[in-house]
């Protein structure tokens, strides 16, 4: 016998609280879950869910609403899959899925000065190191403010900027890595430093190495030292594809 299980007002599980169900589930109101739940059919649910503890989702998970989850989530149907591929019919070749999720890495920036040499013209700012890892790059979101010193630079707009695999060593973004994130920008007036991944550099892929970095490259031809200082964000997504024992 199927069981439905269908909650039109708002759910709370209080926390040491069991919610077993073993058919289909639908939340039509907000949820909150402080305890353990198990969850042997398929999900769907159209409201924001809050979860302090372990969920286990054994069916499907469909989720039109926010997820806001301090536990673990084991969920053992499809979220947002399509599938696999086709399986193979060869000899000896057998199909495994090991789902590797996509990640999105927030860097908040809060009163990080770069300098500016006036003999250089440029300056970076090591912002990330990814791990030891194949790493595939799929691209970055930059919102940053840009406020110069005043002194060596006095008005924003003097400053270009880009996000790069490596530091910046020349005055024209010339070098390969310098913008290979983020393309060359210019900070607006207003001081916005503002970009997003190309077509042209997104989908970055990144070796194996324990130095894997990311930066925040700056450039303003000056003829006297002088500071840009960066608050806000840059979003980094990427996937971690492993590496091989030895590599």
């Amino acid at each position: 016998m199927t069981i439905n299980n269908k909650l039109h007002g708002e759910t709370q599980i209080a926390p040491g609280g069991t919610f077993d169900a073993h058919g289909v589930c639908t939340f039509h109101e907000p949820v909150t879950i402080d305890g353990t739940t198990t969850v042997n059919g398929d999900v769907t649910n159209a409201g924001a869910v809050t979860m302090d503890g372990a969920v286990t989702v054994n069916g499907a998970l469909t989720q039109a609403g926010d997820v806001t989850n301090t536990g673990d989530t084991t969920i053992d149907g499809a979220l947002y899959d399509n599938g696999l591929p086709t399986a193979p019919e060869s000899t000896g070749v057998t199909l495994t899925d090991m789902a590797t999720p996509y990640r999105r890495a927030r860097i908040n920036l809060t009163g990080v000065v770069v300098p500016v040499t006036a003999a250089l013209d440029f300056g970076s700012v090591l912002i990330a190191t990814f791990p030891n890892s194949n790493i595939l790059l799929l691209g970055a979101v930059m919102d940053l403010a840009a406020v110069e010193d005043g002194v060596g630079i006095t008005v924003p707009e003097a400053v270009d900027f880009a996000l790069g695999s490596v530091p910046l060593a020349s005055v024209d973004f010339s070098n390969g890595g310098e913008q290979d994130v983020i393309a060359e920008g210019d900070v607006s007036a207003a001081g916005v430093m503002e970009g997003v991944s190309s077509d042209t550099e997104d989908s970055q892929f990144l070796a194996a190495a324990a130095d894997n970095e990311i930066y925040v490259n700056v450039q303003a031809t000056i003829s006297t030292d002088g500071d840009v200082t960066l608050d806000g964000f840059v979003d980094l997504v990427y996937v971690d594809l492993g590496a091989p024992d030895g590599v």
